[in-house]
């Protein structure tokens, strides 16, 4: 269209300095339109960003969805109610500026590893050159998500030996997010991991209900493991 007719093109993922917009700090505007065939009801959409340096602030179809600080965190947004059958357009406006001469490089206040140390830098402690080359950009892969109005968020296994190594317990604690309220029927499968060709031969399977409430929840559950 006319209002996005100068508008250059990057492939994302990438850090902006690779993209092509060379030593430069500060904001800049991403576009992307793209066309979903259907959209399926009962199912629950979210926009996930893998990775963004640093500030970010997203729009879906011209709807504000929020806005994130940081660098490695994932984040997403619930984008069920903006989304549609057909043309969609996502915008983000990503902003990573220089930090002050008075912060950098011994106060930085951002968050960013490796790439916040002056000695990872092209220009060294230098003041004015130090943080040239800047790692700002959408550096990570951006995701439609579908789910169902109950999911797993975030899992999370702890493996304790016993018996001299004859018995495994496996502590398994999980977020789920829920837009709905009651009972939820929950299947644990452990299979065997062989490297080179993923998941083998069943060896536990535990089902276990747990009430559910709408929001955020946390389950607990013990799996235990005989001759390990």
């Amino acid at each position: 269209s006319k209002k996005y007719a100068k508008w250059g093109k990057m492939h994302i993922p990438t850090n902006w300095e690779v993209g092509g917009l060379q030593d430069f700090s500060g904001r800049v505007w991403f576009r992307k339109e793209f066309t979903l065939p259907k959209v399926r009801p009962g199912k629950k959409y979210a926009i996930q960003f893998n990775g963004i340096d640093y500030f970010a602030t997203v729009w879906l179809n011209e709807h504000s969805l929020g806005y994130h600080e940081g660098y490695f965190q994932p984040f997403s947004f619930d984008v069920t109610k903006n989304l549609r059958k057909g043309k969609n357009t996502l915008v983000v406006k990503v902003d990573s500026p220089a930090e002050p001469l008075t912060s950098w490089p011994l106060r930085k206040r951002f968050i960013k590893g490796v790439f916040g140390h002056h000695d990872m830098r092209p220009g060294n402690w230098h003041p004015k050159k130090g943080q040239s080359r800047g790692t700002g950009g959408i550096w990570n892969t951006v995701q439609l998500v579908e789910s169902d109005p109950i999911q797993i968020t975030h899992i999370q296994v702890i493996p304790k030996l016993r018996e001299k190594n004859r018995r495994a317990e496996l502590q398994i604690m999980a977020s789920v997010e829920s837009d709905v309220r009651g009972s939820a029927l929950v299947e644990f499968v452990i299979r065997e991991w062989k490297r080179g060709k993923g998941a083998g031969r069943k060896i536990s399977q535990t089902k276990r209900t747990f009430l559910i409430t709408r929001g955020q929840n946390s389950i607990h559950a013990k799996v235990t493991i005989r001759n390990p």
